[in-house]
Protein backbone atom coordinates (compact mmCIF):
# COMPACT_ATOMS: atom_id res chain seq x y z
CA UNK A 1 0.00 0.00 0.00
CA UNK A 2 1.52 3.49 -0.80
CA UNK A 3 1.99 6.01 1.89
CA UNK A 4 -1.01 8.73 1.15
CA UNK A 5 -0.40 12.15 3.05
CA UNK A 6 -3.41 14.54 2.72
CA UNK A 7 -2.19 18.06 3.46
CA UNK A 8 -3.41 21.72 3.37
CA UNK A 9 -6.99 21.19 4.54
CA UNK A 10 -7.72 18.47 1.86
CA UNK A 11 -5.81 20.98 -1.12
CA UNK A 12 -3.11 18.71 -1.85
CA UNK A 13 -2.99 14.60 -1.52
CA UNK A 14 0.54 13.23 -1.68
CA UNK A 15 0.88 9.52 -2.50
CA UNK A 16 4.31 7.93 -1.57
CA UNK A 17 5.48 5.50 -4.42
CA UNK A 18 7.11 2.13 -4.44
CA UNK A 19 10.63 3.59 -5.85
CA UNK A 20 12.71 5.04 -3.55
CA UNK A 21 15.24 6.67 -6.16
CA UNK A 22 13.65 10.35 -6.71
CA UNK A 23 13.65 9.59 -10.17
CA UNK A 24 10.89 10.80 -11.42
CA UNK A 25 7.07 13.03 -9.75
CA UNK A 26 3.94 13.17 -11.39
CA UNK A 27 1.77 16.75 -10.08
CA UNK A 28 -1.55 16.68 -11.27
CA UNK A 29 -3.64 19.95 -10.74
CA UNK A 30 -7.35 19.33 -10.44
CA UNK A 31 -9.86 21.22 -12.77
CA UNK A 32 -12.90 23.68 -12.02
CA UNK A 33 -15.69 20.93 -11.46
CA UNK A 34 -17.13 22.69 -7.79
CA UNK A 35 -17.63 25.56 -10.34
CA UNK A 36 -20.70 23.51 -11.85
CA UNK A 37 -22.08 21.94 -8.82
CA UNK A 38 -19.65 18.92 -8.54
CA UNK A 39 -16.98 17.95 -6.11
CA UNK A 40 -13.67 18.96 -6.89
CA UNK A 41 -11.78 15.51 -7.14
CA UNK A 42 -7.89 14.92 -7.08
CA UNK A 43 -7.84 14.33 -10.75
CA UNK A 44 -6.32 10.91 -11.90
CA UNK A 45 -5.73 9.42 -8.49
CA UNK A 46 -6.76 6.61 -9.29
CA UNK A 47 -5.62 6.44 -12.67
CA UNK A 48 -1.53 7.40 -11.90
CA UNK A 49 -1.93 4.99 -8.36
CA UNK A 50 -2.83 1.85 -10.86
CA UNK A 51 -0.51 2.83 -13.88
CA UNK A 52 2.24 4.41 -12.04
CA UNK A 53 2.87 3.13 -8.52
CA UNK A 54 6.44 3.28 -8.90
CA UNK A 55 6.65 6.99 -8.46
CA UNK A 56 5.27 9.85 -6.55
CA UNK A 57 2.44 11.92 -6.78
CA UNK A 58 1.24 15.01 -5.63
CA UNK A 59 -2.30 16.26 -6.83
CA UNK A 60 -3.85 19.71 -6.39
CA UNK A 61 -7.25 21.29 -6.23
CA UNK A 62 -8.03 25.21 -6.85
CA UNK A 63 -11.23 25.62 -3.90
CA UNK A 64 -10.92 29.44 -5.21
CA UNK A 65 -11.63 28.09 -8.45
CA UNK A 66 -9.83 30.78 -10.22
CA UNK A 67 -7.34 28.77 -12.64
CA UNK A 68 -4.73 28.74 -10.20
CA UNK A 69 -4.36 32.55 -10.22
CA UNK A 70 -5.03 33.23 -6.78
CA UNK A 71 -3.02 30.43 -5.52
CA UNK A 72 -4.02 27.10 -4.18
CA UNK A 73 -5.67 27.40 -0.72
CA UNK A 74 -3.71 27.10 2.65
CA UNK A 75 -0.56 26.96 0.25
CA UNK A 76 -0.18 30.18 -1.73
CA UNK A 77 -1.60 32.90 -2.70
CA UNK A 78 -0.69 33.36 -6.61
CA UNK A 79 0.68 31.96 -9.49
CA UNK A 80 4.15 33.21 -8.43
CA UNK A 81 3.87 32.18 -4.83
CA UNK A 82 2.65 28.86 -6.31
CA UNK A 83 5.35 28.21 -8.60
CA UNK A 84 7.97 28.72 -5.39
CA UNK A 85 5.90 26.09 -3.78
CA UNK A 86 6.17 23.57 -6.57
CA UNK A 87 9.93 24.06 -7.40
CA UNK A 88 10.34 23.49 -3.79
CA UNK A 89 8.65 19.77 -4.28
CA UNK A 90 10.49 19.01 -7.63
CA UNK A 91 14.00 19.95 -7.02
CA UNK A 92 14.63 16.26 -5.16
CA UNK A 93 13.43 14.47 -8.10
CA UNK A 94 15.48 14.41 -11.64
CA UNK A 95 12.08 14.55 -13.88
CA UNK A 96 8.60 16.03 -13.17
CA UNK A 97 5.34 15.61 -15.00
CA UNK A 98 2.82 17.69 -14.90
CA UNK A 99 -0.81 17.49 -16.05
CA UNK A 100 -4.24 18.63 -15.00
CA UNK A 101 -7.65 19.26 -17.05
CA UNK A 102 -10.01 22.20 -17.97
CA UNK A 103 -8.35 24.62 -15.35
CA UNK A 104 -6.29 22.41 -14.42
CA UNK A 105 -3.94 22.03 -17.64
CA UNK A 106 -4.23 25.77 -17.66
CA UNK A 107 -2.27 25.82 -14.45
CA UNK A 108 0.43 22.79 -15.37
CA UNK A 109 0.89 24.76 -18.64
CA UNK A 110 1.12 28.08 -17.20
CA UNK A 111 3.27 26.97 -13.90
CA UNK A 112 5.92 24.81 -16.33
CA UNK A 113 6.45 28.19 -18.77
CA UNK A 114 5.90 30.61 -16.21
Amino acid sequence: MNETENNYDGNMLFVKGTNDNNELVILSFGGSALSMGGILPFEFLNFLNKNFPEYDKYFFIDKYIYWYHKGIKNISSDIESTKLFIEKIIQKYNKSIFIGTSAGGYAQFFLVLY
